[in-house]
């Protein structure tokens, strides 16, 4: 039943259209962004991606879930490459949090490469783990300086070192306890591989 009156000229049209079907087909529905018409997630994410203006190609995670670690750590790593992890500047943009500013240290905003790497408490443990270059602290692109760590020859070492400087914040932040961990950085490695 319609709610809204059409105009009786249209009307007409509307009843009198002669649709010719192919007899021989059974009628089906055919989702056009696979070439074999079913529909998928993949490609329903495609076609969300291309509405929004977006690039398909760009976006891969497949490199995340092909990691040797725990599945919380590659959790961790999805939704920082994501941009999903609820660190106090995307939960104050989101009017979540009073203030962005870092709990450990309030001297910078709370975005995720900044908790895990820049804040002092953070860096106190990359040195402990002996991550003590420039190179190490100059890139800015969180997801680039993610998939080089983790694909390097010491991804375990780097991979504990997000976790536990994630682990760190959240404890301050929710308990106000600084809690760097007190194991050797080798015990950390061996705690966090599967």
């Amino acid at each position: 039943m319609l709610h809204t009156l059409l105009p009786s000229d249209i009307l007409d049209e509307i009843i009198n259209l002669k649709l010719h079907f192919n007899s021989n087909t059974e009628y089906t529905f055919i989702w056009h962004e696979n070439s074999n018409g079913i529909y998928t997630t993949k490609t329903g994410f495609s076609w969300i991606l291309k509405q929004r203006g977006g690039d398909v190609t760009s976006i891969s995670w497949a490199w995340i879930w092909r990691l040797h670690l725990l599945k919380k750590i590659k959790f961790l790593v999805w939704l920082a490459h994501s941009n999903y992890v609820p660190t106090l500047s995307i939960l104050n943009h989101r009017n979540l949090a009073p203030n962005a500013l870092c709990p450990c240290c309030s001297s910078s905003e709370e975005a995720f490469l900044y908790c895990i790497r820049d804040c002092i408490t953070s860096t106190h443990l990359w040195h402990a783990l002996g991550s003590t270059s420039v190179e190490f602290f100059s890139n800015t692109d969180t997801l680039c300086w993610l998939k080089q760590g983790l694909t390097s020859q010491s991804s375990n070492i780097f991979a504990s070192g997000v976790w536990w400087s994630w682990r760190n914040q959240n404890s301050t932040c929710f308990s106000n306890i600084l809690s760097l961990p007190t194991v050797l950085p080798w015990k950390l490695v061996t705690y966090l591989s599967p």
